[in-house]
């Protein structure tokens, strides 16, 4: 398995507070999480991060040949404490779906990507939910646990084992995952676009703004542009230029 530079971090305020006041728990998950990328990083440029590969882009002229696309080497953590909107996860998501589209996300736990405040996602986090089937995720786990991974990372420099191990358990992840997508219970904190009936004006004219504003997540984008095409037959077939 191989995972594609860069490696984002994301952290989630243990409480939601859009004032952005930073509790000092939170501080010190984000420290955790800029530590694991950090190190993980270092591991690629050292030379024995196996399993990571730069982000390429294609030029084509004379001789067709692949560039290291500079978004590779780039270092960012995203924090949200608006837990409702969830503004740096849709900022986060903008980045690594952006041309090249690519990237790892590191959190501490799984839980502050698919952990909702309310019992229901955000349109944002619900997109951000059901691609993760397609970017894959490392739980780098609290330092205090001798068997988490970024204790193991720090304690093992140069080690490749822990970074092939470390890539073991994105792809674990992801596969439990996609049975968690498949959950009823699950299914029910899906946002509520996906129940929207677009016969109520209402519900159509929220979807249509969310589709112009490329906020719809992938599920949602293929209701929308399925019903655009059935109400405007003889339109030209709508793209959903709005899925990331």
């Amino acid at each position: 398995m191989g995972l594609f530079l860069p490696i984002v971090g994301y952290v989630a305020a243990r409480k939601h507070n859009p004032d952005g006041e930073e509790t000092e728990w939170d501080k010190k998950r984000r420290a955790t999480v800029e530590m694991f990328v950090g190190q993980l990083r270092i591991a690629y440029l050292d030379g024995w991060g196996d399993v990571f590969a730069p982000l390429s882009k294609k030029r084509t002229g004379s001789q067709e040949q692949f560039l290291v696309h500079p978004k590779s080497y780039e270092h960012k953590i995203f924090d949200d404490h608006d837990l409702k909107k969830r503004p740096a996860m849709k900022e986060m998501m903008g980045f690594l779906t952006s041309d090249p589209a690519g990237g790892v996300i590191c959190v501490v736990d799984k839980g502050d990507l698919i952990g909702a405040v309310d019992g229901q996602y955000s349109i944002t986090q619900c997109k951000t939910v059901k691609l993760m089937l397609n970017i894959p995720v490392l739980q780098c786990g609290p330092r205090e646990k001798r068997e988490s991974p970024i204790t193991k990372l720090m304690g093992g420099y140069g080690n490749r084992q822990i970074i092939q191990d470390i890539a073991m358990s994105a792809l674990n992840l992801r596969d439990a995952h996609t049975r968690r997508l498949g959950a009823h219970e699950f299914k029910n904190r899906f946002c509520d676009m996906e129940d929207a009936h677009l016969l109520d004006p209402s519900a159509y004219r929220a979807m249509g703004e969310a589709y112009d504003a490329g906020t719809l997540c992938p599920d949602c984008v293929t209701k929308w542009t399925a019903h655009q095409n059935v109400i405007n037959p003889g339109a030209q077939h709508i793209p959903s230029h709005g899925a990331v």
